[in-house]
C-alpha cells in the first residue's frame, strides 16, 4: 500500500492507481455533485464557504450557488439564489443546527456614511442571521456594533458557532483621523441578548487602496469553546473568555483554519514540509483527478499554502492537498474546497484508521 512521499503519491495519482488504502494512508476522495436534471459531476466550479450540517453532511456555497451533500454522499439540493436578495448576498456561513445555519453578510465596502448628516451610504453594514435551510428564510440578528456611526468601514471576515452563540472575526476601521484599523473578535449571543469584544488587537492593511480587499482571516471553534484564528502573517488561540492561550507566526496567501471534537485542527499556511505522511486518492473522474494532483505538489509550489495538522502536544505538517478554498469537518473526515471557476473540486479527507 500507499508508504512514503509526495513523489510516491502523485506517481499513483498518474497512474490513475486503483489499489484501497491502507491503514497508515489518508484517503482523499472527490465529491459528486447531482442535478434535477439527472445531471452529475465532480469537477465545475470552486466552493468558497463550507459548513457542517449536523448530521454528517454539509453546505457548500460559492457565489449565489448553494449545495447541500448528505452524509451518504447525496446531493440533497441545489440551487441559485437571487442576487438581489439577502440569501444571494451571504458572504460566510457556519453550522448551527441541523436545519440552520449562522450567515454573515454585508460589508463589503464602505459601510457608513460619515458626512455629517449621518446618513446611511446605501451600502449595506454588515449583518449576522439565521437561515432556516429549510424554508430558505434568513432571520436577521440585531447587531448595533457593527453600525456605530463613527465607523468608518466595518466587514466580517469569518465566522464560527458554538452552541448558541456567534463568534465573528470584524475588521473595524474608525472615522477619526490617525485611528489604524482594528481586527475584533466578537461573541454574539444568537438569542440577541448583547454582543461582547471578546479580543482587539491592530490589523493595518494599506488604506484607502486596500479597503475594498482586506486581508482574509479564518477562525474556528473547538468542542471546549476555544476559539482558533488564523490571519495572513499569524496563527493563534483565545479562550472561551477571550485569554491567548498561544500565538505563531506564518505566512500565508489564504489563511484556513478547521477544527475537530478531539481537539485538534488543520491549517493552511507557508510553505510545506517534507513528511512520511501517505494519502491516496480514490475514485473520481479524470478532471477531478487532475485536479487534486495540482493541489497535491506543495513541498515545491510557491503559489499555494501547505497543510498542517495541530494536536495539543505537536504540530505534524502534511504535505498534501495545499492550496484549499475552505474546509469543515465532518464526523470521521474533513471536507476541503479547492481550485476555482471551471477546476473546482469537493474532496473528502478522510484521516488513516491507524
Amino acid at each position: 500500500m500507499l508508504r512514503g512521499t509526495a513523489a510516491v503519491g502523485a506517481a499513483l495519482l498518474l497512474a490513475g492507481c486503483t489499489a484501497q488504502p491502507g491503514p497508515g494512508d489518508w484517503t482523499l476522495e472527490p465529491i459528486t455533485m447531482r442535478f434535477a436534471n439527472g445531471e452529475s459531476t465532480d469537477f465545475a466550479f470552486g466552493m468558497h464557504e463550507l459548513a457542517a450540517d449536523g448530521r454528517g453532511g454539509f453546505w457548500a456555497v460559492s457565489g449565489t450557488t448553494w449545495l447541500h451533500v448528505d452524509a451518504d454522499g447525496e446531493t440533497r439540493d441545489v440551487f441559485t439564489a437571487e442576487p438581489d436578495t439577502l440569501l444571494g448576498t451571504v458572504d460566510h456561513i457556519a453550522a448551527y443546527t441541523p436545519d440552520t445555519l449562522v450567515v454573515a453578510f454585508g460589508g463589503a465596502g464602505i459601510a457608513h456614511d460619515v458626512s455629517d448628516a449621518g446618513a446611511a451610504s446605501g451600502i449595506r453594514p454588515p449583518t449576522l442571521g439565521v437561515l432556516d435551510t429549510t424554508a430558505r428564510q434568513i432571520r436577521t440578528i440585531p447587531t448595533p456594533f457593527m453600525q456605530d456611526p463613527h465607523m468608518l468601514f466595518a466587514r466580517v471576515l469569518d465566522l464560527a458557532v458554538h452552541d448558541d452563540t456567534a463568534f465573528l472575526a470584524l475588521q473595524q476601521v474608525a472615522a477619526t483621523p490617525g485611528s489604524d484599523p482594528t481586527l475584533d473578535i466578537i461573541e454574539v449571543p444568537l438569542d440577541g441578548s448583547p454582543a461582547t469584544v471578546l479580543h482587539s488587537e491592530p490589523f493595518v492593511p494599506d488604506l484607502p487602496q486596500e479597503v475594498l480587499e482586506a486581508p482574509a482571516v479564518s477562525i474556528t471553534t473547538g468542542a471546549d469553546g476555544t476559539i482558533f484564528v488564523a490571519t495572513l502573517a499569524e496563527q493563534f488561540a483565545l479562550d472561551a473568555a477571550g485569554a491567548e492561550l498561544w500565538r505563531e507566526s506564518q505566512t500565508v496567501k489564504r489563511p484556513i483554519v478547521a477544527a475537530t471534537l478531539d481537539g485538534s485542527t488543520l491549517w493552511w499556511g507557508g510553505g510545506a514540509q517534507a513528511s512520511s505522511e501517505s494519502f491516496m486518492l480514490v475514485g473520481g473522474s479524470a478532471d477531478a483527478r487532475r485536479t487534486i494532483e495540482g493541489h497535491t505538489d506543495c513541498v515545491d509550489s510557491f503559489r499555494k499554502d501547505a497543510l498542517a495538522l495541530r494536536t495539543a502536544e505537536s504540530t505534524h505538517p502534511l504535505h498534501f492537498l495545499c492550496g484549499a478554498n475552505a474546509a469543515t469537518r465532518v464526523d470521521d473526515a474533513w471536507i476541503i474546497a479547492i481550485g476555482g471557476e471551471g477546476d473546482g473540486v469537493l474532496v473528502r479527507v478522510t484521516p488513516p484508521a491507524e
